[in-house]
């Protein structure tokens, strides 16, 4: 390999890499990654879905129906949600490929898909 050819995969593969994502929304949905939840506001109120809860199928769909009772909650807020969490977990791929249930890590998968699961550098800290 020479010189050239190398630096050349070497910015290839920067063009790809992503950095992690902080912030994301979906909707009225936001990604929260110091807490690893989504988060939406209705009505004066704040629900939250709990990814880390997330690791099968059944808990999934478990938030999911949680939510569609909450008040405020339109159709278009679940269909931004089963974005959210099909772009965070890759729900079909990760949690039920071909009918079979998995239990996975939920911020394992997050960071395969380029989303932040740390909080910032000095989240939580006081002076």
């Amino acid at each position: 390999m020479t010189i050239k050819s190398a630096l050349l995969s070497a910015r290839q593969y920067l063009k790809r890499a992503k950095p992690a994502r902080q912030s994301r929304k979906w909707g009225a949905w936001t990604f929260r990654p110091p807490t690893f939840e989504l988060a939406i506001k209705r009505n004066q109120r704040q629900y939250e879905v709990d990814l880390d809860e997330c690791k099968t199928a059944a808990d999934v769909l478990d938030w999911i129906m949680q939510v569609r009772g909450k008040t405020g909650i339109d159709d278009k807020d679940l269909a931004d949600l089963i974005h959210a969490l099909d772009d965070i977990l890759s729900i079909q791929a990760n949690l039920c490929p071909g009918g079979e249930n998995r239990t996975v890590d939920p911020r394992t998968l997050a960071k395969q898909r380029g989303f932040s699961t740390e909080p910032p550098q000095g989240f939580g800290e006081t002076n």
